[in-house]
């Protein structure tokens, strides 16, 4: 393989000082812009999947090598002989009877200066693809990341030991080299050591649920990346089911930012329960595009594997929350066909308020609740189960699966409670411009078993 690219070309003046600083193996000077840069993750992505539906290899890794080794597809080779990877011309027979190009600028240090010339870039994948799966340097890797699919480890970090097995001998500076192809996988657009919530190349996989084949990153690369359109019309179903949008005010829109949260993000919903209660509540207004995408987001870091993940969590959402995050207010329950009662919320989780029981079947008067909804964090005594939706993620689960954040072991003391709805409402904030939910995560990190059985988990299942 050749160097590793310069990603970073100093501009110039002219075309003739163009021409000469354009470094052999770099892009060309002046590209690839933050547009090319992503219309061309675009199109490998859906490459890269296809190669590892065909061939077993990781999707985000051969984007990513792709990325690094064409310079967005701006390097001499690939604008050139649509070669992405470097690959260079043997003999007919070892590039599959496609042709030569030769690099005329390639210096003397560097033996053979001919590269194969490939039909297009979704060719120069599958060629390079199918040799990382059948070379004998790197079957075994390959089968190896295989296997630890088939066992449901950690996809993000079966990937990485796939990329540094064969860094050597697939580049002459083999740990330099998986440094890079990480970075890239990390953050696409801007390589990092930081994995990027919106723009790594992990979000790349095979889905194997049977109503949608595809990518976890389609079409769109950031914060606003499409989800597939089956999903979303999936979460759009539960959505209508929830009671408290069969609103008698339409569930109108705030004109002030209300206890820490962005009037944009809240909807005021007055709605009946039963045939002589009203309820108040202030709610999130979640696009189904949104919980679509943190449910792929989670299922293919979590259980790449598992085809009825998607459907599974969705119905555990349903099930837990009636597809609402309440931020406060009261959420009227009818249980087990029950007279309707009174449950007061903060952060999408039961809380205790001083003064106001939970639990009561009188008609609150809608003053009253719409007061109780906004009341200050200093007046809840107690926060019942800690569990917040739209799953039932629990302080513990949260800590366990990002013990840098501070997450309460408990919610004995005021200041624990605080803390957990703090943490709460900054990551729902956070993931509602974000294709990934921590929240989410951490509740699908707690119960793997039993969401592969294809079952909604107690709290101690795991």
């Amino acid at each position: 393989m050749k160097m590793i690219l310069t990603l970073a070309i100093a501009s110039v003046v002219s075309m003739s000082a163009r021409a000469q600083e354009w470094d052999c193996y770099a892009p060309m000077p002046g590209h690839p812009t933050a547009e090319e840069r992503i219309a061309f993750i675009r199109e490998i992505a859906d490459y890269a999947v296809g190669a590892e539906r065909k061939y077993g290899v990781p999707a985000p890794a051969i984007a990513a090598m792709a990325i690094n080794e064409s310079g967005y597809g701006f390097t001499r080779t690939a604008l050139n002989a649509n070669n992405l990877f470097g690959y260079k011309w043997r003999s007919a027979v070892s590039a599959g009877n496609r042709g030569a190009w030769e690099l005329e600028c390639q210096p003397a240090w560097d033996e053979g200066n001919r590269y194969i010339r490939f039909a297009d870039r979704a060719d120069a994948v599958d060629f390079v693809a199918s040799r990382l799966a059948t070379s004998v340097y790197y079957r075994a890797d390959t089968e190896a990341f295989g296997a630890a699919m088939s066992r449901g480890d950690d996809r993000s970090k079966a990937i990485a030991s796939w990329v540094d097995a064969i860094a050597d001998p697939y580049n002459y500076k083999p740990q330099l080299y998986a440094r890079s192809i990480k970075q890239l996988m990390n953050n696409a657009l801007d390589p990092s050591d930081i994995l990027s919530a919106s723009d790594n190349l992990y979000r790349l996989t095979v889905l194997s649920e049977t109503s949608a084949m595809g990518t976890a990153m389609p079409k769109n690369v950031g914060a606003n990346a499409v989800a597939n359109a089956d999903h979303v019309a999936a979460v759009g179903k539960a959505q209508k089911a929830a009671y408290a949008v069969r609103s008698t005010n339409g569930c109108l829109a705030l004109d002030t930012d209300v206890i820490g949260w962005p009037a944009r993000f809240v909807r005021e919903c007055v709605y009946p329960a039963g045939t002589d209660r009203t309820g108040y509540v202030l709610l999130v207004d979640v696009k189904p595009e949104a919980i679509a995408t943190w449910i792929e987001t989670s299922c293919t870091q979590l259980l790449p594997n598992v085809g009825t993940c998607f459907s599974t969590v969705l119905e555990c959402a349903k099930i837990n929350s009636g597809m609402m995050f309440p931020i406060g207010g009261n959420m009227m329950e009818d249980m087990d066909n029950s007279p309707w009662k009174n449950y007061f919320f903060r952060n999408g989780m039961t809380v205790s308020i001083r003064g106001q029981p939970n639990g009561q079947t009188d008609q609150i008067p809608l003053d009253r609740q719409k007061e109780l909804a906004r009341i200050s964090d200093t007046a809840i005594t107690r926060i019942p189960s800690g569990s917040t939706r739209f799953w039932r993620t629990l302080p513990r689960q949260f800590a366990e699966r990002f013990p840098g954040e501070g997450a309460p072991a408990s919610l004995a003391t005021s200041t624990d409670m605080q803390r957990w709805l703090d943490l709460v409402r900054a990551e729902f904030q956070k993931a509602l411009e974000s294709p990934n939910n921590r929240l989410l995560e951490a509740w699908v990190a707690a119960h793997p078993q039993t969401l592969a059985a294809g079952r909604c988990p107690r709290d101690d299942e795991s």
